[in-house]
């Protein structure tokens, strides 16, 4: 999750870039920190890939996907704005 509020963070930045490059520069902190938060989502789902089968399990591999769902769209939209 601290990936994610970093991107945010990065993205409130983005207006304030000075120049073409600053641009470039913030916009590549922010697809970092998503890409960032993608692996960290897809860490959480492999910890649990030992564990028994159960109810715990299903919700958060079930929370876990949808989330990285949401975080592979937004990183898509970041990879479309990439200058």
């Amino acid at each position: 999750m601290n990936s994610m509020h970093d991107s945010i963070s990065q993205i409130w930045h983005l207006g304030s870039a000075s120049s073409f490059k600053s641009l470039q520069f913030k916009l590549n902190g922010v697809q970092t920190y998503v890409s960032s938060a993608l692996t960290d989502e897809e860490d959480c789902l492999d910890m649990f890939e030992d564990v028994m089968d159960g109810k715990i399990k299903r919700r958060v591999r079930d929370k876990t996907q949808k989330l990285e769902h949401v975080t592979s769209v937004a990183l898509a939209l970041v990879n479309s704005l990439y200058i």
